[in-house]
């Protein structure tokens, strides 16, 4: 298995990501934001991710950091955010 650092500092292990960028890659995939045409979308959402995860807690236990990060992602912090799919708010 490989690993190593890409050119954004994310940890690669076996091919795939695992810093920001994986972690809101896969979190798309899950369904904690919705495919947007804005370009470079996840790059956003990896940007917020970052700022809200640790690194560590990502390497370590990156199934435990995808919940986080469904549970953020859902929150009224991303509102601003392409794709955001959390609750809507009664009127």
């Amino acid at each position: 298995m490989a690993t190593g650092r890409g050119r954004t500092g994310d940890l690669r292990i076996g091919g795939g990501c695992r810093g920001p960028r994986g972690i809101a890659g896969e979190l798309r995939r899950v369904g904690g934001f919705a495919k947007d045409t804005t370009p470079f979308s996840e790059f956003l959402w990896a940007d917020f991710l970052r700022r809200k995860l640790s690194r560590k807690d990502v390497e370590n236990n990156f199934s435990k950091a995808i919940e986080r990060a469904l549970a953020l992602g859902k929150s009224k912090d991303a509102v601003y955010l392409p794709g955001w799919c959390g609750p809507a708010e009664e009127d």
